[in-house]
Parts: structure tokens; sequence; C-alpha cells
């Protein structure tokens, strides 16, 4: 019988926790149901292939929600203040 050779680190990944729910890319747009390890930051969108991928719905709150001229709902926030993920436009409130 052949011995099997395991990989430790992927094992290790497929036990540690993960997250899914529902993806966006700020490139092309596309929309899919992701899961990746807790703490992933970027997704790589299947249709463009580009790591602009984003959980939606992150640091949405039911209360308020903004919008960008470009029509993205997705923002960072930086020393300077909050900026569209998508085109880079800080909004003037």
């Amino acid at each position: 019988m052949k011995p099997v050779v395991v990989s430790l680190s992927e094992q290790r990944e497929k036990r540690s926790p993960h997250r899914s729910g529902n993806a966006r890319c700020l490139n092309c747009k596309h929309e899919w149901a992701a899961v990746a390890p807790i703490g992933t930051v970027t997704l790589q969108c299947p249709l463009c292939e580009t790591f602009q991928g984003l959980f939606k719905g992150v640091s949405s709150t039911q209360l308020m929600q903004w919008q960008c001229v470009c029509k993205e709902w997705t923002f960072f926030i930086d020393e300077h203040g909050a900026y569209c993920a998508h085109c880079g436009i800080r909004p003037k409130w």
C-alpha cells in the first residue's frame, strides 16, 4: 500500500473558521457567493480574476447608508476620512 502525503497547512485551513456570504467585485461589478477564512479582506473575482472582491455588507448598517456618485456603496476609511473603494472620491458631507 502506497503512503498518503497530507498537507498539514491545507488541513489547518480547512478546519479554520470561515465566513460565507455574497460578494461583489469593485472592478467588474460581478456578484457571487463566496467563502473565505475569517480575516480575509479582498477576494479574487471569479469573472475578471482581479483581487478587488469584497463581502457585501461587512460594515453596513440599517440606520444609514451612503452611495458614491459613481454608484458604489463601499467606502474605506484612512487618516484623512472616508473615500470610495471604487473611484477614490472623498464625500463632501
